[in-house]
């Protein structure tokens, strides 16, 4: 299917709760989260080159908005000129950062590799482990989107027709972005980003160590070091994206 369709696809295999379908009823189940990953055949080579373009593009959407990148395109960030003026260089940089990000991962695989197992017998089941990083980077990076512009979402619902109608009971001009300028609002906002990515990579390593159980117990310790040096290095990024102050 298109890539909305794959991606949603992969993200619902994280959810607690889900349905099973047969000719007659349709029952929903309950798990732990990314009970479901488990139960997924290891990843081809294409759903690993998606996965870490999953990876790839949030980090650099978050990553391309900075101070510390515009400046390493020679732009003011306090006078960001606008998107199209760094079009080229950003989609250029989007495609480098995909293939580190995808030669950064695969590495670690293979630095990990135990004695006569092939890659493909290991990288196939282990990038599913980073489904739920890719999910939990997508919710921390939009979630002040979501705070900002799911209000307005809201206020349509409250006067879809901008009639002066009041369905909601909201007042006009109830849209406010105060709680980002004081510091008890930034305080809870990067908390729960924090929260979320700490929760997806926690689950993304006990996914790992299930996912690969059927490596001889000798071996664990060699194939997992290299992946958890990874995605601790890859947490302390992602929350240095989430910190750092941006202007574009």
């Amino acid at each position: 299917g298109e890539f909305l369709t794959a991606y949603f696809g992969f993200v619902a295999k994280i959810a607690p709760f889900w349905a099973t379908y047969d000719a007659k009823r349709v029952t929903v189940m309950a798990g732990l989260p990314g009970a479901q990953v488990l139960r997924l055949p290891p990843l081809s080579a294409s759903a690993i080159a998606f996965v870490t373009l999953l990876l790839a593009s949030v980090s650099f959407d978050g990553l391309h908005e900075t101070f510390w990148w515009l400046i390493r395109l020679g732009i003011n960030p306090l006078e960001f000129p606008g998107r199209s003026a760094v079009y080229a260089q950003n989609s250029l940089a989007l495609l480098l950062f995909w293939g580190l990000s995808a030669a950064l991962i695969l590495g670690a695989v293979r630095l990990g590799l135990p004695k006569g197992v092939r890659f493909a017998a290991v990288a196939g089941p282990l990038m599913l482990s980073f489904l739920p990083i890719a999910a939990g980077y997508h919710v921390a990076h939009y979630f002040i989107a979501l705070l900002t512009g799911g209000q307005y979402a809201i206020a349509a619902l409250n006067d879809p027709f901008e009639s002066g109608a009041a369905l909601l009971g909201l007042p006009d001009h109830w849209v406010s972005f105060g709680f980002l300028h004081v510091r008890s609002g930034v305080w809870a906002v990067w908390s729960f980003q924090f929260a979320v990515i700490l929760t997806a990579h926690i689950l993304a390593v006990l996914l790992s160590l299930k996912l690969t159980e059927s490596i001889e117990r000798a071996q664990t310790f060699r194939t997992h070091l290299p992946m958890t040096l990874l995605m601790v290095a890859y947490t302390v990024f992602g929350l240095w994206l989430l910190s750092a102050p941006t202007g574009a």
